[in-house]
């Protein structure tokens, strides 16, 4: 029994501040990297991956010509005025990929009367959207 207690006293003791730091490092990156190869992970990923280019939304990856990825990953400016409201947009995987056509689902700060005049003109005319903010009061 004295073993036990001698042996059990060395583990409880207190290890330095930077092994500590390397033993939690380390924890952390081995934790990480056994998460990253589990399916359920994989499936996460591949959830998050664009249907018609092959990218990866999660990692913060989109292809600017492609309709599904939508100029945008998981998280996107709002697209009504092209981010001046500074609302964030977050992409509806399921519809992008139902779609094949970037979805997002979120809110434009701007006033109700400026949204609208933006849509009218946005209906009306194809002119870029940074180009119709230049006529709307911010």
């Amino acid at each position: 029994t004295h073993t036990h207690i001698t042996h059990w006293r060395q583990m409880c003791e207190q290890i330095e501040n930077a092994e500590y730091l390397w033993q939690s490092i380390h924890y952390t990156q081995q934790a990480l990297a056994g998460l990253q190869q589990s399916a359920e992970y994989q499936a996460f990923r591949a959830h998050r991956t664009c249907s018609s280019c092959g990218v990866c939304w999660q990692d913060g990856e989109f292809c600017t010509p492609c309709l599904e990825c939508g100029g945008g990953c998981m998280i996107a400016a709002c697209p009504l005025c092209n981010g001046r409201c500074k609302a964030e947009y977050w992409r509806d995987v399921d519809m992008s990929h139902a779609y094949h056509l970037a979805h997002w689902k979120g809110v434009c700060y701007l006033p109700l009367e400026e949204q609208q005049q933006l849509m009218m003109r946005i209906a009306l005319e194809d002119v870029p959207v940074e180009d119709l903010m230049e006529d709307v009061r911010m």
